[in-house]
């Protein structure tokens, strides 16, 4: 009798105690999201094995006040990338490729920019980010297209940084690259290849690769960044040919199996979904991100590398593996310590959101009874001095040439088209992703101004600047553009019109 109430007496009170953790976790998610003004947000734990926590929170959609669950559907941007990665280890794992190949050996269209690269570049330096190219992501996101020779035709222009395996920069041509390697080497689309081989063993069954194409009710919706006053929403983003850089959407839920399946080294139920040599692959360092000591801001950050798809890194002397992802009104995270045996997914619909690593860095500090740092506090304090307004730009002197001189059709081959309109006695950019006003702030150089009802980010491109060339004969012959931030600014060539 005195065992069995001895027993009562502690089940009962770690019954009580696993509530309040519970309960203490959702103050600590409910203060980050509210401080940061997520619309809503569904977060997941898994620990020893089990669904410690999983749960939604605020609303998929503002104006009709629907809340998110655990089956609610976020696109999860950048998190895609281990998905992609992952199909050419099972690739590699069926000797249908090497990851010392040459990605044109498989697609004997693609070019780079000069012969070095086209010698040195390996599949592996696609997925590590080290292919010595920045990033060029305005060439995707400002002029997409649905035709992935078309992508591919541009790699040949676009400009490299550095050389091959010299350093990191974070590349998604490189994945949208893998997605077409994974078609080459399985005979079949990557959206059929990721369902056949990662989707349906998981039984992932509300992940999808393009939110656009499913009609679900449960849903979220996106919505601008902390830094406007209002949340408001902002369209969806089709990534087109791109997709296997970022396009999956999926389902809290359905992440943790996926984080669960890493954290079993790549078994699900006693089956193999993923090699376990290549998770020992994806999760060990390929590239070096940072190799700078740790700083008073992160003194816990002994190391800062990539894996493929993943970013490794330490955290308070455990092993982190994690990635985030961001895409038009959406922000992720994925994040497992192997050692530790925990796992820790956020999705949220807040474009360019914190909260992802406040929610992130806040849990794993609580679960593992860390020394916790005040996460929230030095978000607010930087927030204070990134918040400092920012003079506005001034007009200086504009040029007296009249405005139709500018009107008229540039293309970059790296690129795409821009086309300069002139209406109401305004200055037009027109991209396949939307038109938008250019005010002229100084002679030749106008600034564009983009809006949240675009299909485009502001985000991404805040204070872009239209400048203009002239040839010897002081007419209108070019437009360039800061596109690329380790480059010089990209040269559009103005089209001759047809006689």
């Amino acid at each position: 009798m005195r065992f069995a109430l001895t027993l009562f007496l502690v089940l009962v009170t770690s019954y009580f105690s696993f509530g309040q953790a519970k309960d203490s976790l959702e103050y600590k998610i409910n203060q980050i999201l509210q401080t940061t003004q997520v619309p809503g947000g569904a977060v997941g734990v898994i620990y020893h094995d089990s669904i410690y926590f999983a749960k939604g929170f605020g609303f998929r959609d503002l104006s009709e006040k629907l809340p998110v669950d655990t089956q609610t559907i976020f696109p999860i941007g950048s998190c895609s990338k281990a998905f992609t990665a992952t199909l050419l280890g099972w690739a590699q794992e069926k000797e249908l490729l090497d990851f010392k190949d040459a990605p044109s050996k498989y697609i004997r269209e693609l070019k780079f920019a000069n012969a070095d690269l086209d010698q040195k570049i390996q599949i592996r330096d696609l997925l590590a980010h080290s292919t010595g190219l920045p990033r060029h992501d305005l060439s995707w996101y400002l002029f997409p297209t649905e035709e992935a020779d078309s992508l591919t035709q541009r790699i040949a222009h676009l400009e490299p940084f550095a050389k091959v395996r010299e350093r990191y920069h974070y590349n998604n041509f490189g994945y949208f690259l893998a997605g077409e390697l994974a078609e080459k080497a399985f005979q079949i689309s990557w959206e059929n290849a990721l369902d056949s081989l990662l989707f349906t063993p998981l039984k992932m069954k509300r992940t999808h690769t393009n939110i656009l194409q499913k009609e679900d009710m449960n849903t979220a919706m996106g919505y601008t960044s902390p830094s406007d006053a209002i949340a408001n929403p902002m369209a969806y983003y089709d990534l087109q040919a791109m997709a296997p850089a970022g396009s999956i959407c999926s389902s809290l839920e359905d992440m943790l199996k996926w984080t669960r399946c890493w954290l079993h080294f790549g078994k699900s139920d006693g089956e193999t979904v993923i090699p376990t040599s290549y998770v020992q692959e994806a999760i060990s360092s390929q590239t070096i991100m940072r190799a700078n000591l740790p700083s008073d801001a992160e003194p816990y950050l002994f190391f800062s590398n990539y894996g493929y798809g993943w970013m490794l890194s330490s955290y308070k002397g455990r092993y982190r593996v994690e990635h985030g992802g961001n895409i038009n009104g959406f922000s992720a995270n994925v994040c497992f310590l192997p050692t530790e045996g925990l796992g820790v997914v956020v999705l949220t619909n807040q474009n360019n959101s914190d909260a992802t690593y406040l929610i992130r860095n806040t849990l794993i500090d609580f679960i593992l009874n860390l020394n916790p740092s005040d996460w929230l506090g030095d978000y607010l304090a930087e927030s204070v001095m990134k918040n400092t307004p920012i003079p506005a730009k001034t007009i200086k002197e504009t040029d007296s040439r009249p405005l139709n001189d500018f009107v008229g059709t540039y293309q970059n081959p790296g690129y795409g088209t821009i086309k300069i309109l002139l209406e109401k006695n305004t200055l037009q950019a027109q991209f396949p992703v939307g038109t938008f006003n250019l005010d002229n702030t100084d002679k030749l150089t106008f600034q564009l101004k983009a809006n949240t009802s675009s299909e485009i980010d502001p985000d991404t491109v805040p204070n872009l600047e239209f400048t203009f060339t002239s040839n010897s004969n002081e007419n209108i012959s070019g437009l360039a553009i800061p596109l690329e931030p380790t480059l010089e600014p990209i040269l559009f060539q103005k089209i001759k019109p047809k006689s």
